[in-house]
């Protein structure tokens, strides 16, 4: 389950602002910020994204050498 304290450390971990991370993710601001706040939870595919994220730490590096 993604807790707000573990969605904010993902972020942090990977030095992202919420909105770069909020890009990424392919949602608004105010969703990271809810999520981050505990007001609301992540979809089924951002919570998907979140995971991949958690487990692939260089997953920015590789979207970036395929675009």
């Amino acid at each position: 389950r993604w807790t707000p304290k573990r969605i904010a450390s993902l972020r942090h971990k990977h030095s992202l602002s919420q909105p770069i991370f909020a890009a990424f993710l392919g949602v608004s601001v105010a969703s990271v910020r809810a999520w981050e706040q505990g007001a609301k939870v992540p979809s089924g595919s951002a919570s998907r994204l979140l995971q991949i994220l958690a487990a692939v730490p260089n997953v920015f590096q590789q979207i970036d050498e395929a675009a």
